[in-house]
């Protein structure tokens, strides 16, 4: 590929490369006279005349799109035959940035994205224009953390007649849907390689895996491992939509991607997922033999298994309901009710239950065995406190340690010390705050609370800021403010890091500097922003990785001129970009919902 570094296209000087692809590079620019931002797809290939008048046709319309969730062509032009599309520039990076693979997103965030990336693709599938390569470093983030659709250019480049002369399937393959892979795209190609991403998004993982051609070989002829497999209480509700999109035939998936996005917001709406499921085991209850085991039956759902509708039902099921219109009795539908009620008492989805309750027939008699334990938990304690006491007063002199561990900011130990009655009681003591541990302090602490029988303290975040003129300041946790306010000192790098986390959970976060713009993402202590190069952090962005769903990371920034800004959680921006402001200090919090 040819380097145009420092080359003037139009009206704009091209300043710094921003990506490449196998159909062109990326370039950010300025403005020659408004001094204005912008990015330059400049396309890989040198155009004759009539792919020329051409390219002109289809940037034309590429330029007529204008939605909020696809990112504006502001202008095109050819030089020396060589085609670029001039676009809006986004700043805040692309969502594979922000959630690297093996990801797992909440259900209603991945409805939320899937809802504004299916508004612009609609709105291009209108428009008759397919896009062809739908993928998470196609989707952008906008200043105010709204998704922007990028890359239409390879719809352009695919309906050129030499590029595609020349290049026969156009996409990515981890993305690809079956009929792409063989040359005849349709729009229900896009809803496709959306249904991917939310897969994806909702495991952690792609559906398929292996070289390019072993990837397109499964999109054509091997089923999507089911989503329960890899995520046991995601709602079956939510398993079914995505997995229609994920059809093999695309007379099979929705009628369109805006289909596919209403259908999945309602049944990740926190509000509804009790009417969803209920609603869902209703339509597939006339569907079940009699001798089939319930659970399994619940769960062996074909791929391209439709939402909750008479209608779309799969042929087997449909074609059972037909000939054997008596086969469930209502008996046999309060037991398979019962049946879920005891082996599947809830379905969680974003940290939200939904309990599928028994008929009253089969209700558990339990308020006297409740009424039992309570009892003998009440009766163990006061023989316990009687004891306690007992012990204190009737044996030798003596100092009793008791130690409670307090769930504060920074989980100090608070020792009191008990007496004989005739001596003075003494003051309580404050442990001073323990430093920072280490990844193998963390790895050995389980194994040493085990073996002297206390129970695992709760995760803690810990964090530490590189000052302008004052260096790496002292180690806070919690909510505790790292920076300075008031003095007009930068905050040139941030490590951030979890004490006692639970197994598998990280954190991870990414600067915005000065004269540099995002930094990859760095995790778990490591350094974002620079030291000894005089460059502010201008913005942050915080993830927790791998952790419960009712856990979140929740900061806020102290930012030059402005002030405290509001607090934000879960890889939403801190501070600001494009301003020339500084982050001067933070705060930040591990939240427990």
């Amino acid at each position: 590929m040819t380097d145009h570094l420092g080359r003037r296209l139009g009206n704009y000087t091209l300043t710094r490369l921003l990506g490449k692809g196998s159909f062109a590079e990326v370039y950010l620019a300025e403005h020659v006279y408004l001094k204005s931002l912008a990015a330059i797809k400049v396309l890989q290939t040198q155009l004759g005349q009539d792919d020329t008048e051409r390219f002109i046709s289809e940037a034309r319309l590429l330029m007529g799109l204008r939605h909020p969730h696809i990112v504006r062509v502001l202008e095109f032009g050819v030089e020396q035959d060589i085609p670029f599309l001039v676009m809006d520039y986004a700043p805040h990076g692309t969502l594979r940035q922000r959630y690297p693979k093996g990801t797992r997103l909440a259900p209603t965030m991945v409805a939320t994205y899937v809802r504004q990336i299916a508004s612009a693709l609609q709105y291009a599938h209108n428009q008759n224009l397919i896009h062809r390569d739908v993928k998470p470093e196609n989707l952008l983030f906008h200043d105010n953390d709204e998704v922007l659709l990028s890359d239409f250019g390879i719809a352009l480049i695919a309906q050129t007649s030499r590029i595609q002369s020349n290049q026969g399937v156009i996409g990515t393959a981890t993305y690809m849907a079956p009929e792409q892979i063989q040359g005849k795209a349709t729009v229900a190609s896009d809803q496709y390689s959306l249904g991917i991403i939310a897969y994806e998004w909702l495991s952690g993982k792609s559906p398929f895996q292996g070289s390019f051609s072993e990837v397109c070989a499964q999109h054509v002829m091997t089923p999507p491992t089911p989503l329960h497999q890899t995520v046991p209480m995601l709602l079956p509700a939510i398993e079914d939509v995505v997995m229609r999109t994920l059809a093999k035939e695309p007379g099979k998936r929705f009628p369109n991607v805006e289909a596919f996005s209403t259908t999945l917001d309602q049944v990740c709406q926190p509000d509804q997922l009790t009417q969803t499921a209920q609603t869902y085991l209703s339509a597939n209850l006339a569907t079940v033999p009699a001798s089939q085991d319930w659970d399994a039956t619940l769960r062996r759902r074909p791929a391209e298994a439709m939402t909750p509708s008479a209608d779309s039902l799969p042929p087997m099921s449909r074609d059972f309901a037909q000939t054997n219109p008596k086969s469930t009795t209502p008996a046999m539908q309060e037991s398979f009710s019962f049946h879920l009620q005891e082996n599947r008492s809830s379905v969680r989805s974003n940290s939200r239950s939904v309990a599928i309750q028994a008929t009253p027939q089969y209700a558990r008699r339990g308020p006297s065995t409740k009424l039992m334990t309570i009892l003998l938990i009440l009766a163990a304690s006061l023989i316990g406190g009687f004891g306690l006491l007992y012990y204190a007063l009737s044996s030798q002199p003596h100092q009793l340690t008791v130690t409670a561990t307090t769930s504060t900011a920074s989980h100090s130990q608070l020792s009191s010390t008990i007496a004989p009655t005739t001596a003075p009681k003494p003051s309580p003591t404050i442990a001073p705050k323990p430093s920072p541990t280490t990844a193998s302090q963390q790895q050995a602490a389980p194994q040493q609370q085990a073996a002297t029988g206390n129970t695992a303290p709760p995760p803690e975040i810990c964090y530490q800021a590189h000052v302008q003129n004052i260096g790496w300041q002292t180690t806070v946790c919690n909510g505790q403010q790292a920076g300075t306010t008031g003095r007009n000192l930068r905050i040139e790098a941030l490590r951030i890091w979890l004490v006692h986390p639970i197994s598998g959970m990280n954190v991870c976060y990414q600067a915005h500097v000065q004269n540099i713009g995002w930094q990859g993402q760095v995790c778990n202590g490591n350094q974002a922003g620079t030291v000894g190069q005089n460059l502010r952090i201008e913005a942050v962005h915080i993830n927790l990785v791998g952790a419960p769903p009712n856990w979140n990371v929740c900061y806020k920034a102290h930012v030059q001129n402005i002030g405290w800004q509001g607090q934000v959680c879960n890889g939403q921006q801190a501070g600001t970009v494009g301003q020339n402001l500084r982050i001067e200090a933070i705060q930040i919090s591990l939240v427990q919902h």
